[in-house]
């Protein structure tokens, strides 16, 4: 090879993307090729930068993250009943009274009443744990339901309730989540 490597050339041969007999003939003419070889060094050394690079930026991503999640305390107290499953516009709205939004209940069994949706309605009543680990799903065919949790829930622990409506006419109502909390 008397010409010089082309620069698409050293770039596939320092990505290890040349094969066979060009590869072989690409790395005797760098052998002989002084100008040649400074350019391929140079794309490897650019190209281990680079990884060390991208490494270092997902490293400290990945760090970042970590520290937000474990270590910087969450702001936001919940204090009223959530909006965030309410139906909008038209859809009609669970309203829930027991127990109240924010109260102290026993951990061994709990007393859960909500508003009548009108006959024929299934209820599905819903309780998880403040990080959403479901603690219960059951159907229920009344407004109320007395729930004895077993395992008993955690003292010191704040867990979230709502509920969903079926209704006879196929609709769904929804309730806003309520928090409660075991005393300790």
């Amino acid at each position: 090879m008397n010409e010089h490597l082309t620069s698409a050339t050293i770039a596939r041969l320092a990505s290890g993307r040349l094969e066979g007999a060009e590869r072989d003939a690409a790395l005797a003419h760098t052998d002989a090729c002084e100008g040649c070889r400074g350019d391929l060094t140079y794309v490897v050394g650019f190209e281990r930068r680079r990884r060390r690079r991208r490494a270092a930026i997902l490293v400290g991503g990945v760090l970042t993250v970590v520290i937000a999640i474990f270590l910087i305390p969450p702001t936001r107290q919940i204090t009223g009943p959530s909006t965030v499953r309410s139906g909008g516009e038209g859809v009609p709205t669970v309203a829930s009274y027991l127990p109240a939004n924010g109260a102290e209940v026993g951990r061994d069994s709990i007393a859960f009443v909500w508003q009548d949706m009108g006959p024929n309605t299934n209820y599905r009543l819903w309780l998880s744990t403040a990080t959403g680990e479901p603690v219960l799903n059951r159907a229920v065919r009344d407004t109320s339901a007395y729930v004895e949790v077993t395992p008993p829930l955690m003292s010191g622990q704040a867990y979230f309730w709502f509920i969903d409506a079926l209704m006879d006419d196929g609709g769904v109502a929804r309730s806003s989540v309520w928090r409660f909390t075991i005393p300790e």
